[in-house]
């Protein structure tokens, strides 16, 4: 009964094109500070890019949450121009 109920409620998250969005931007952000935290630099910046890309079309309250925590995890790079340009570009929006 529960997996019944589970695929469709799956299935209608994934066509909400907004609820679709924000969660996808929210998970691409986490990942992308993971990675940098963890010292993949170029998976991470990649995905950090990515992530900003996504989150110009989003509007939340936790948008903001999400990119700080991104900021941060930038900073462990800081001196780095890649990482220093996500950083920059992070505070613009």
């Amino acid at each position: 009964m529960a997996g019944r109920r589970t695929a469709p409620l799956g299935n209608r998250a994934l066509t909400h094109g907004t609820r679709w969005r924000r969660g996808q931007a929210e998970d691409r952000a986490r990942l992308a500070a993971a990675q940098l935290r963890v010292g993949d630099r170029d998976a991470g910046l990649a995905n950090a890019h990515q992530a900003l890309d996504d989150l110009a079309q989003v509007r939340s309250a936790r948008k903001h949450r999400w990119l700080a925590n991104l900021s941060d995890a930038a900073l462990d790079h800081a001196g780095n121009l890649a990482a220093d340009d996500l950083r920059t570009r992070i505070a613009s929006t």
